[in-house]
């Protein structure tokens, strides 16, 4: 998988492309893989918060990480 990027230090690509998102960058699930990953079309901010939406529409809060889909 490519790099993850913080989104205060690398912008999200400005155009609707489809990205994987994360709101806990550390979260492990019971197999040691990388949990709480949602695939987004675009990031938003609202104050000092990042927040995007999934495809059912649920709004993930607190987005901190991003990383472009692997080819």
């Amino acid at each position: 998988m490519k790099a993850w990027h913080d989104i205060k230090k690398k912008k999200v690509p400005e155009k609707k492309s489809k990205i994987l998102v994360t709101n806990n960058i550390k979260s492990r699930d019971a197999h040691g893989q990388m949990s709480h990953i949602w695939l987004v079309v675009g990031v938003h901010k609202e104050g000092n918060e990042y927040f995007a939406f999934d495809g059912s529409f649920t709004k993930i809060h607190n987005v901190t990480h991003w990383t472009e889909i692997p080819e």
